[in-house]
């Protein structure tokens, strides 16, 4: 088994190894040799008690993406020694969507209890080259409220992505807009609206007292 279990392209791992020495004898400490996706690595197992199993590591280099072979020997090439062999899967790193949400802001700035509101975000491609549109999709209190594909994201300029929002009522409304795909990466972002009570109406000052007669 491996350490972590799902191994990430290029990064170092563990691969932990369990030995039984079935034997009636404790046997010494043997020289290991692994290979995998083009690399060796060489060391010496701990002594093996008799009749007992043993696990051990070895550290390997992080690997390319793919599916690998490995094989592992113990002993001397020329001399007693177990094989097995095995397959590494090592995962490709997932896709980086290279935009990013800078902020938003409300159209009224600060909305009131049944007014119709506009929800604008502000997303950035700081690449040199444009960026072609991804699917969105943007929720408000856990409903979908829209989604679609997006323009594409000028070079090094910030987009504004408005969003016509329902009336709602009296309260904080949390909003979360998910940019992306499994395929070219996904930026998620999120938010509060705050709407406040309708003001009072004002209250009706009193008509004046009749004149004296």
């Amino acid at each position: 088994k491996t350490e972590p279990a799902a191994l990430e392209e290029k990064s170092p791992f563990l691969l932990r190894l369990t030995v039984e020495n079935g034997g009636r004898q404790a046997m010494e400490a043997a020289p290991f040799e692994i290979r995998t996706g083009g690399e060796t690595v060489r060391d010496r197992t701990p002594s093996l008690p008799a009749r007992r199993s043993i696990e051990f590591s070895a550290k390997m280099p992080g690997l390319a993406a793919g599916n690998h072979p490995v094989e592992v020997r113990i002993g001397e090439a020329d001399g007693p020694h177990v094989e097995f062999k095995g397959v590494l899967a090592v995962a490709a790193p997932p896709p980086v969507l290279p935009i990013a949400v800078r902020g938003f802001h409300t159209d009224p700035e600060e909305p009131k209890e049944g007014e119709k509101i506009q929800l604008t975000l502000q997303v950035e491609n700081p690449e040199r080259a444009s960026l072609p549109g991804v699917p969105y999709a943007i929720t408000v209190d856990g409903k979908t409220l829209a989604k679609g594909k997006t323009p594409n994201f000028p070079a090094r300029r910030t987009l504004d992505l408005p969003f016509a929002l329902p009336a709602l009522a009296v309260g904080d409304h949390a909003f979360e807009m998910v940019l992306g795909s499994e395929a070219v990466g996904v930026v998620r972002y999120g938010g509060k609206v705050r709407v406040a009570a309708k003001a009072a109406p004002p209250t009706p000052e009193p008509p004046p007292p009749p004149p004296p007669d």
